[in-house]
């Protein structure tokens, strides 16, 4: 799959870019006085039991969750919502959520409080909430070098995720005056959602360097795939595949009010798959 990435943009502070989602109150008092971790590291789970599966719930249980009186009031709420106008809905599923969410938070609740799976849940949004750091990842090979720094595979200490992290050296931004450019790039990167453009995962700073860690891509340029691997050019369908995806990228960013003014092929990166 390729991707779009930009050499030129940049950014400032590290920040984690994606937001968490409130949690339910009794969650978070849960949480706060949950016994979690070893160390540093991530979260250590006991094994789960498997009488604790959904899976293994009785029948009675399952009626509780499914109970007639509820898929009824479903029902009649959706029924509702479709007949008020005669239209089709953009609400339709509004009622059905809220009801849910109404009932998950009885008696299925307390269950799910009983078991493995909640404190697992609590572990994680344990490391969720942690702050981002240099500690957080392990940093291999370099990958490449750009104008303020240097890029590098790094792996999620608590996930094993592979990423890409790319250090904007501090000392350089500011003698090039850079810091305007280092801003709108971690704003350009942490706006975008889209599987064809590189996307922002975390930022954070060390003493010397701002760091942005990106999507990974494994597979090389579209310069290198086009001139050195097939030096013949792309056959047809293999050409149309990554104009497809380029394009579907670009309508992305005007989407988003931006404007990509570097595309060549040594900016379009390739994944795993190619």
């Amino acid at each position: 799959m390729a991707r779009l990435f930009d050499e030129q943009l940049a950014l400032t502070e590290g920040n984690q870019s994606q937001q968490n989602d409130k949690n339910h109150s009794e969650v978070a008092n849960a949480e706060n006085s949950a016994t979690l971790v070893n160390g540093d590291g991530p979260p250590i789970s006991p094994k789960i039991s498997p009488s604790c599966s959904p899976n293994s719930l009785s029948a009675t249980q399952q009626n509780k969750l499914l109970n007639d009186k509820f898929i009824q009031k479903c029902v009649r709420i959706s029924t509702d919502a479709a007949n008020s106008t005669g239209q089709p809905s953009t609400t339709l599923f509004a009622g059905l959520a809220k009801e849910a969410r109404r009932s998950l938070a009885g008696e299925p609740f307390k269950q799910f409080m009983e078991t493995m799976y909640f404190h697992r849940y609590l572990q994680w949004k344990w490391l969720e909430r942690r702050p981002v750091d240099k500690h957080t990842f392990r940093l291999y090979r370099i990958l490449g070098k750009g104008g303020f720094g240097e890029v590098c595979a790094c792996q999620v200490r608590a996930s094993g995720k592979m990423y890409a992290l790319k250090k904007l050296e501090k000392k350089r931004v500011k003698k090039r005056h850079a810091e305007s450019l280092t801003l709108n790039e971690k704003q350009i990167l942490q706006r975008i959602n889209s599987p064809f453009v590189v996307s922002l995962a975390y930022a954070y700073e060390t003493k010397e360097a701002l760091c942005l860690v990106l999507t990974l891509m494994n597979g090389g340029d579209l310069k290198f795939h086009l001139y050195t691997l097939s030096p013949g050019g792309f056959d047809e369908k293999r050409a149309q595949f990554y104009a497809a995806e380029i394009t579907l990228g670009i309508q992305h960013l005007h989407r988003e009010r931006i404007l990509y003014r570097d595309l060549k092929p040594e900016n379009i990166l390739l994944d795993d798959y190619g």
